[in-house]
């Protein structure tokens, strides 16, 4: 076995990184003992803070520049398997960060390694925290170091597509909910006036490349890939009824997406995950949109049923409704009376625009979660955004690809708890604007 060995030791801080690849079945051309462990000394730095949470610290392998290879502890260890190289030198950089609330993420240790493979080896990164040892609390060696550039990751921050398409929502007010007139109207949609600052939301629902750059970036774990809150998986339907799924998750919802499709097995710590990462990795302040915020500008004036008037059978230009095609795999499903050309989730950005011109999907593809606690007389709740301890019950609004022309309806309002996941639920993102 050819072992590169990654010694990484600072401040009473030690860490190990293990490459290791198959042997070439001819001997070395060099004369070198390809069994002999190689160590390589690596630049160390580390952030001044003293934050260091084993559970949280992730490993990078990147080959020759390209390609990054997330590594995320579980229970200490971390393996990632790389095959199909082509015959050659191939570089491999090292990388071992961790998640801190003040900093994001924190480099702790990088470097990189040449190395010479046959053709489809298998290369093997094992990282192990068995060595690490916590600082002397009276002196623990970081007072002096400085916060490190984030700047090595899988996000890059050149790529236009890195920040999300923004639209902002001048100050107003408006009518939010239904009149008491209003068809298929429900009890906690009492129509009252509404108040509002400038705010900016996303043009579109978040993306299924979006949401994986940020896992990418972090390591992150949804909660369907952890199976929190004693559910497993996401809830989906695989041919036999919507159920908990184990598996199912926003990499397999139970149908094919493109990149371009919206991420969906998200709860709202996913989605509240996701926007301080983008927050810590731009400098802006986003967030998920409060009910108010969402409702006025999916609305943007008008005050029918729908963005694009009350008609639910010209509902197919608009969005993407459980419709005559559903019918076919749902049977019994109401339905709007036209077809939208997807049975699943679409590509977001693919209907016609609300009255704004400017935004999209606000009438199905996906529920999308708000900041706001769902209480049915609103009592101001849908103006404020609740935080990650508070596990009261959110609103979630604008249906999905699996409902029909009742649940799509500007006003309707749903709720369910923040760890609820589902293969028609995501979000879009916001930001204040001063």
């Amino acid at each position: 076995m050819n072992n590169i060995w990654y010694i990484l030791s600072v401040a009473g801080i030690a860490f190990s990184g293990l490459i290791a690849c198959s042997p070439p079945s001819d001997p070395p051309e060099n004369g070198e003992d390809n069994n002999a462990a190689q160590h390589i000394a690596l630049p160390l730095q580390l952030s001044r803070t003293r934050a260091l949470t084993l559970s949280s610290i992730q490993g990078f392998l990147q080959v020759d520049g390209d390609k990054i290879h997330t590594l995320t502890l579980k229970n200490g260890q971390a393996t990632a398997h790389i095959s199909d190289l082509a015959a050659g030198t191939h570089t491999f950089g090292l990388r071992f960060r961790f998640q801190t609330s003040a900093f994001g993420a924190v480099v702790l240790a990088e470097g990189e390694k040449a190395l010479t493979v046959r053709a489809n080896q298998s290369i093997a990164l094992n990282f192990s925290e068995s060595d690490y040892r916590y600082p002397d609390d009276d002196n623990d060696g970081l007072s002096n170091l400085k916060e490190l550039d984030r700047g090595w990751s899988p996000v890059d921050k050149n790529d236009p597509d890195f920040l999300p398409d923004m639209v902002v929502v001048p100050a107003g007010s408006f009518e939010m909910g239904s009149a008491d007139d209003e068809p298929d109207r429900d009890d906690d949609e009492g129509l009252h006036l509404v108040q509002l600052d400038a705010f900016a939301i996303g043009k579109y629902e978040v993306t299924r490349a979006e949401f994986q750059r940020f896992v990418e970036a972090t390591g992150y774990q949804t909660g369907a890939e952890k199976n929190s809150g004693e559910l497993e998986g996401c809830y989906a339907d695989d041919g036999d009824g919507f159920r908990y799924l184990a598996g199912a998750s926003w990499r397999a919802p139970q149908f094919a997406q493109s990149d371009a499709h919206p991420a969906v097995c998200i709860n709202w710590y996913d989605a509240t995950a996701y926007v301080e990462w983008l927050s810590r990795e731009t400098g802006r302040d986003y967030r998920l949109p409060t009910e108010a915020e969402w409702e006025y500008a999916a609305r943007a004036g008008v005050s029918t049923r729908y963005s694009f008037g009350d008609n639910s059978d010209e509902f197919c230009a608009f969005g993407n409704a459980a419709d005559r095609d559903t019918e076919r795999v749902y049977e019994g499903y109401k339905i709007v009376q036209c077809r939208d050309g997807y049975i699943y989730t679409a590509p977001v950005g693919t209907f016609a625009p609300n009255a704004s011109g400017a935004l999209y999907d606000f009438h199905g593809n996906v529920w999308e979660w708000t900041c706001s606690e769902y209480r049915a007389d609103y009592s101001g709740a849908e103006q404020r955004c609740l935080s990650r301890s508070d596990n009261a019950e959110r609103t979630i609004r604008g249906g999905s690809w699996i409902n029909g022309p009742i649940k799509t309806r500007l006003a309707f309002r749903f709720s369910i708890v923040p760890s609820e996941r589902a293969s028609y639920l995501g979000f879009r993102v916001a930001q204040s604007v001063f």
